[in-house]
């Protein structure tokens, strides 16, 4: 068997999200149920905001993801502005 030992049954992951808060602490650990790394990316992926968060399976460490360093109310103009984007802007008729 290679890799660290695991408590679990063989080949069966154990996923945890661990988020950090500014000081280097960890302010939340939380179990991640998930079909396998692709998935449990993605899961970790959507819980990041203003904390980064690391990813383990067990003893193996996958992934950080790190919050998004621009500000809120950038990402949030950015936002509104492509959901615009779609939008067709057409003269006023009842003029």
């Amino acid at each position: 068997m290679s890799g660290p030992p695991s408590a679990e049954p063989e080949g069966v992951p154990c996923y945890r999200a661990m988020m950090f808060g500014a000081d280097g602490r960890m302010v939340l650990q939380a179990v991640i149920a998930a079909a396998g790394d692709d998935d449990a990316k993605a899961q970790v992926q959507a819980l990041v905001d203003s904390h980064g968060i690391d990813l383990w399976d067990q003893l193996r460490f996958i992934a950080r993801f790190e919050p998004d360093p621009t500000p809120p109310q950038v990402r949030n103009a950015a936002a509104r502005s492509s959901d615009r984007a779609g939008m067709q802007i057409r003269p006023n008729e009842d003029q």
